[in-house]
């Protein structure tokens, strides 16, 4: 692999990488509210800066979700454009799955929660001992009934932004067997969403010149 392009979306902000395999050589963000008048002119700004045009790109990474769904759709479209108009094969990364790989303990079940707006989550378990994941959307008060029934007696590591907008009632359920880690980690890294890439594209997954947000929502009961 040569020179590849990273676009990672925070909820807050969005964050381009520029990239030769893992080694990241130049990086940019924006706030989310100038994402689509500023996204196109960021990138390349950064190939520009980096003395290199789209010619020199060999894929493009992107975080295809879950995220807020206007910024989510903005990156999404942007990088179907360019690969489009540029012939550059995409790879779509899990945001949720890159944030229980980034973030998950050896030793305890860990719980990625994501906020899913209107008192709802996106949420990941990973449990080390039965070398076991699961991932969903629920609302916050199914979601921590859940997975109180499921490790009753258990410590549990609770990360990501959904955590931080619900501490309060993760405590409220779990009290001493809730650890948050300080600081709280809230999304995965840029980072992580370009090794996840990379590692896709090396272990043989097929790459594609269009992708789609990915979405866990349904109806909620």
């Amino acid at each position: 692999m040569s020179l590849v392009i990273c676009i990672h979306n925070t909820y807050n902000t969005v964050e381009i990488a520029l990239a030769h395999d893992n080694n990241v050589i130049a990086h940019s963000s924006i706030s989310k509210e100038l994402a689509s008048a500023s996204l196109i002119p960021m990138i390349n700004a950064l190939l520009i800066s980096s003395h290199h045009t789209l010619s020199d790109i060999s894929h493009i990474i992107v975080n295809q979700g879950p995220a807020p769904f206007t910024t989510l759709r903005t990156v999404i479209v942007t990088a179907n454009g360019i690969a489009f108009a540029h012939k550059i094969p995409i790879i779509g990364v899990d945001g949720l799955d890159a944030c229980m790989q980034e973030y998950g303990s050896g030793s305890i079940v860990s719980v990625v929660l994501l906020n899913a707006f209107n008192k709802a989550v996106y949420y990941g378990i990973t449990d080390p001992m039965k070398g076991e994941t699961k991932k969903g959307y629920a609302s916050i008060e199914s979601c921590l009934d859940m997975i109180k029934s499921m490790y009753r007696n258990m410590d549990v590591q609770f990360i990501g932004n959904g955590t931080a907008l619900y501490r309060k009632e993760i405590e409220s359920i779990f009290k001493r067997q809730a650890y948050f880690p300080d600081p709280l980690p809230l999304t995965a890294s840029c980072n992580q969403i370009l090794n996840s890439g990379i590692n896709q594209l090396k272990a043989g997954y097929s790459t594609v010149h269009f992708i789609e947000p990915l979405y866990l929502k349904k109806p909620l009961s």
